[in-house]
């Protein structure tokens, strides 16, 4: 059997089964084309062993395997607060980030406004300097 058909067949999804199977508690072997066989018996026996087998009752489809969470207010208010919380912080290291990057962007113009003035006076002093031939060397003139 395939992963996919095990899932269909405890009517979960099929990322269960491949947590099982990498976990251990699914046993089941690759084939030459690196996909995973499961024997009917050892998919029955994970079925058996699984602590929620019918998701009929609870609303759930096949490709849902999530545990309840608590669902009380006060767990939703504080799981609020937290992300409101999280999100002004990311927002104020965006900021951040934001005026470190707009003062690297005016410092790298400065940069490039010196080094285009250096090379404007590099150019202007090899154009005026006068070629120095052998006797000016020799005579020093």
């Amino acid at each position: 059997m395939t992963p996919y058909q095990v899932a269909k067949r405890a009517q979960c999804g099929r990322s269960s089964v491949m947590r099982a199977l990498t976990s251990g508690d699914l046993h089941g072997t690759r084939d030459n084309t690196n996909k995973w066989r499961i024997t009917e018996a050892e998919a029955d026996r994970w079925i058996g062993q699984r602590p929620d087998r019918d998701r009929s009752e609870t609303g759930q489809g096949p490709d849902h395997d999530r545990a309840e969470t608590d669902q009380r207010p006060d767990n939703d208010i504080k799981l609020l607060a937290d992300m409101s919380s999280l999100l002004r912080k990311a927002e104020a290291a965006a900021a951040s980030h934001e005026a470190r990057a707009d003062a690297l962007a005016t410092q790298v113009d400065d940069l490039r406004a010196e080094r285009d003035r250096l090379l404007s006076i590099i150019e202007r002093q090899q154009s005026e300097a006068r070629p120095i031939g052998f006797f000016s060397r020799l005579f020093g003139r």
